[in-house]
């Protein structure tokens, strides 16, 4: 399967400790490289994220054409 490239790192326990003390959200700042044009970097994430579904709807197809299912009729 396609893997984002927006979503990359789940954090551990002492990460998640960490965000929820960091009132100024300056963790993610730094972390994820938000910016101050924030609907670029979200059609940014939706586009490679259509783009990662083509690509596994694409592998699924070429998967069943190789299958030994492809051109059973089915009735």
């Amino acid at each position: 399967m396609y893997k984002s490239q927006y979503m990359e790192k789940v954090p551990n326990s002492k990460e998640g400790l960490a965000r929820v003390l960091d009132m100024g959200s300056t963790i993610n700042k730094k972390k994820y490289g938000i910016t101050k044009n924030a609907t670029k970097v979200d059609e940014e994430a939706i586009h490679s994220d259509w783009e990662a579904i083509g690509t596994d709807i694409r592998r699924a197809i070429d998967e069943f054409r190789d299958s030994k299912y492809h051109g059973i009729n089915r009735g």
